[in-house]
């Protein structure tokens, strides 16, 4: 193991003011663009009321929220139950990698 390598997250990307891949980011922001319009659908106005239902505090809620955590399987699947979706409601199944050139389509199964 390199000294490059002990700096390797969980999901493979580096933490050290690297910024996470792009595809990464999507589907952070995408789920939580998701989670919060079902929770607010579901009868939730803030996020902190939703984090106190959850049995979680509010500002590790937020971050789901933003983008910046996803939750465990135990959480998202509490998540659902609470907001009476399904999974697949929260989470999107493709991103887009273009980034510049509109003309490309590249996308991945999330």
């Amino acid at each position: 193991m390199t000294k490059r390598d002990k700096h390797v997250s969980v999901m493979g990307l580096r933490r050290r003011n690297v910024p996470r891949t792009s595809a990464t980011d999507q589907i952070r922001k995408m789920f939580g663009q998701r989670l919060k319009n079902a929770r607010v659908a579901a009868g939730y106005p803030s996020a902190q009321q939703f984090a106190f239902a959850l049995g979680m505090e509010p500002h590790a809620y937020r971050k789901y929220e933003r983008g910046h955590a996803e939750p465990s399987f135990e959480t998202l699947i509490r998540m659902c139950d609470l907001l009476k979706v399904n999974v697949s409601a929260l989470l999107p199944t493709t991103v887009d990698l273009t980034r510049d050139s509109p003309s490309h389509s590249k996308g991945i199964a999330a």
